[in-house]
């Protein structure tokens, strides 16, 4: 199946929609790639869109995300572990025994799932700095790829339980195949190289760590 299947809005607000059934899960089922970047980022999304992760995984796709400084102390801990011993992370990880229903797994614990896709390959993750130091990275962009068109949104919501369950947020929807999707996917990407990723600081992941905010 491809994106151009699936009847989507050009535009989703939380006050009439549902945002993770009638947008990110049909979304994510369908892609085999999802560049997501974030101002937040809480593993508690990956519980919120387990169903559209674990089709995602099960066709060896991949996450890759791009968010802020500020991380839970258990995301932190996760990650940390997850890079500084991979293959002694998954021998004790409960997570992947059953890739047909990884999902039940995911929802069951998001904090070890997080790590396990990180070890794993699935994942891909870069914390952002401003060049000046000042302010923070805040952007809530995303785009999906299933091999041969994309879909993306831009709007208000960041990648976590409550940007995509509880908080009023809302985003446009832009499909490659359209004019207008057209147009935008230029956009998007000459700033996603010009200034979403080469103009900040990008440190390795385990130096990142260290310099976290830690939400305790």
């Amino acid at each position: 199946m491809s994106f151009k299947n699936l009847n989507l809005k050009d535009q989703y607000d939380s006050d009439i929609d549902n945002l993770v059934d009638e947008f990110y899960l049909p979304v994510l089922s369908e892609a085999i790639s999802y560049y997501r970047r974030s101002g937040f980022f809480s593993s508690s999304s990956l519980a919120v869109a387990a169903q559209g992760i674990g089709e995602l995984i099960r066709k060896d796709g991949t996450m890759k995300l791009i968010c802020n400084v500020n991380l839970s102390k258990q995301d932190h801990d996760s990650l940390k572990q997850a890079i500084d011993d991979p293959q002694r992370f998954l021998e004790e990880s409960s997570i992947g025994d059953d890739l047909d229903n990884i999902e039940d797994e995911i929802e069951l614990d998001h904090v070890e799932a997080l790590g396990w896709m990180l070890a794993k390959g699935f994942l891909e993750i870069k914390i952002a700095f401003p060049k000046s130091n000042k302010g923070t990275y805040h952007p809530k962009v995303g785009v999906f790829y299933d091999g041969e068109n994309y879909i993306s949104f831009s709007g208000s919501e960041n990648e976590s339980f409550s940007g995509m369950l509880n908080n009023i947020e809302e985003f446009k929807v832009f499909e490659s195949w359209t004019d207008k999707g057209r147009d935008w996917h230029i956009r998007i990407w000459i700033n996603l190289m010009m200034n979403g990723i080469m103009l900040l600081k990008r440190q390795p992941l385990l130096i990142c760590l260290k310099l976290l905010k830690i939400n305790l």
